[in-house]
């Protein structure tokens, strides 16, 4: 909150011949892959790509955690007061980003 904002790019793309799913960041860094038996209903691709996160406490009865999913502050407050996306975009079948 209120600190440096930092950018980095993630890609996240199909490998035709072995169906698994990638996923990099900043064109240099691949991170690991998903199998493509964890996502057969994408045999043929995808049209978008979707995720987020969320904060599990798993200790019964007294609070587990305080923390909250990022800063707990909307974009309005200004920059450095919440995290954000820009140029979304889609690695498709010819590996061409749109």
């Amino acid at each position: 909150y209120a600190g440096e904002q930092r950018d980095f790019i993630i890609y996240i793309w199909k490998d035709f011949h072995s169906g698994a799913w990638w996923l990099g960041i900043n064109n240099n860094i691949v991170v690991g892959y998903w199998a493509a038996s964890c996502f057969t209903h994408l045999q043929n691709g995808a049209t978008g790509v979707m995720w987020g996160g969320e904060v599990i406490d798993e200790k019964t009865g007294d609070r587990h955690t305080t923390t909250q999913m990022g800063s707990g502050h909307f974009p309005q407050e200004g920059y450095t007061k919440a995290s954000y996306f820009k140029n979304v975009q889609i690695l498709d079948e010819t590996n061409n980003l749109r």
